[in-house]
């Protein structure tokens, strides 16, 4: 199994992540700073790969430097994804992987916030498993009921929007 900097080393001597320029670069700014992501991908590397239903490999460059010019930080992701050139292609791959932290920071927010998860006192057997279950789905109820469906897609959502075939609520 490929793990850690085995994984990565593997990864970084693909030579098509090598490329110059990127296949694709992304500029955004906001948060008081200007972030620029480049990414390669390959399949060059998907027979070699221990890892299940490995369709891509991919290395994204930050860079993020403050609007006042004084802070700056650099680095390189190396990642595995499932998802096929056709279905995710260079320009898709870092939105996708933007949305996924999007729903990640929100469900943890509430559950650190909300829930004061983080005092919890349950550690022992199944038990903290349990809870985070009930949390989760305590979480899932409210946003249903105070959330309508949404009919169309957000902007720059990269996925599709949700139809229910009952048109209501799931």
């Amino acid at each position: 199994m490929w793990t850690g900097s085995r994984l990565r080393v593997r990864i970084g001597k693909c030579p098509e992540l090598r490329l110059f320029p990127p296949q694709h670069t992304d500029i955004t700014k906001g948060h008081g700073r200007i972030e620029t992501r480049m990414i390669w991908t390959s399949t060059e590397l998907v027979g070699y790969l221990e890892f299940p239903y490995a369709a891509q490999v991919l290395r994204l460059n930050r860079h993020r430097i403050d609007l006042n010019g004084k802070k700056q930080e650099s680095e390189v992701v190396y990642g595995i994804t499932s998802l096929t050139p056709e279905k995710a292609d260079p320009a898709r791959l870092p939105s996708l992987n933007r949305y996924q932290w999007g729903i990640e920071n929100k469900v943890h927010y509430v559950r650190d916030v909300t829930f004061d998860e983080d005092r919890s006192r349950v550690r022992k057997k199944a038990g903290p498993h349990v809870m985070a279950s009930l949390r989760n789905l305590v979480i899932s109820v409210l946003r249903l009921i105070f959330t309508p469906v949404r009919r169309t897609p957000r902007e720059g959502s990269p996925l599709p929007a949700f139809e229910s075939p009952s048109g209501g609520y799931p």
